[in-house]
């Protein structure tokens, strides 16, 4: 018989290296049956007390286990992620848009929060420090709770835009990004570990647009946008369509019309 420690496990059309089985699970499950069956024809012929499992067995038995881990693991943590992300997601979605209505209660209406504060965030520092931390104390600091930290990180997206980092206390964290209008949300902080160039939209992180005062009725997205708080990231050339987010990849707001759950067709496994 094989050595047990040249043995490897083969199911689904190929042998994983990361076990050390080579036996179908019916095989492992029929010789754990043999070895029983011997035993027991054994104790017939002899005297036999109660005795404990032998190491066949027992070895037998955490190779099955291993197998069933291995097998369920990667579809229990998926499940997991996927359930965080959702939670994150919708607890972000409202939780900085109550904070922009108690903002509005102090500072009038949102539409026009730029403009006092055009002199610093001009065209082309809307992505400075000094716009950035503005925007952010002014309007958000006061009423957004649950912040565990905030700081000013330089080229976080196309290697070339510059961002405010805000970490929350449930993990996730955000960036805000040309003047308070974008929002980069990533539902696990840890993944602004990551360089720029591999954040992967849809999956790492989910865009968010601040445009309160969008006025091109040209756009389909200005019906997103006007008036409204902060909303899933919808580009301008989105046709309107359903099939038009998945084009021009608008993931936050595919999930967000289904009810905040990622759909069973999403591109992305998570």
């Amino acid at each position: 018989m094989t050595s047990l420690k040249n043995l490897k496990v083969k199911w689904g059309g190929g042998a994983h290296k990361s076990h050390f089985l080579n036996f179908t699970l019916f095989d492992l499950l029929s010789f754990a049956q043999y070895n029983v069956i011997i035993n027991n024809k054994v104790c017939n012929y002899e005297v036999c007390m109660k005795k404990a499992f032998t190491l066949a067995e027992v070895l037998i038995t955490l190779g099955i286990i291993g197998i069933v881990a291995a097998m369920t693991m990667p579809t229990l943590i998926h499940n997991h992620n996927k359930k965080v992300i959702e939670t994150r997601l919708k607890k972000f979605y409202s939780s900085i848009n109550q904070a922009i209505l108690l903002s509005e209660v102090e500072n009038g209406d949102k539409k026009y929060w730029w403009q006092p504060i055009n002199d610093v965030c001009t065209t082309g520092t809307r992505y400075s420090e000094e716009c950035l931390t503005l925007f952010y104390e002014t309007y958000l600091k006061k009423y957004l709770k649950n912040v565990d930290s905030v700081k000013y990180v330089e080229k976080v997206m196309q290697n070339q835009y510059n961002a405010l980092q805000v970490n929350l206390a449930d993990g996730s964290g955000f960036y805000i990004l040309y003047a308070g209008h974008d929002y980069m949300f990533f539902p696990f902080a840890s993944k602004f570990k990551l360089s720029p160039s591999e954040f992967l939209r849809g999956r790492d992180y989910f865009l968010f647009g601040f445009y309160p005062d969008h006025s091109d009725t040209t756009q389909h997205r200005n019906a997103i946008f006007r008036n409204k708080g902060i909303e899933p990231y919808v580009g301008d050339d989105w046709d309107g369509t359903d099939q038009g987010l998945k084009t021009t990849k608008a993931y936050t707001r595919i999930i967000q019309l289904n009810n905040w759950q990622i759909p069973d067709d999403y591109p992305y496994k998570i």
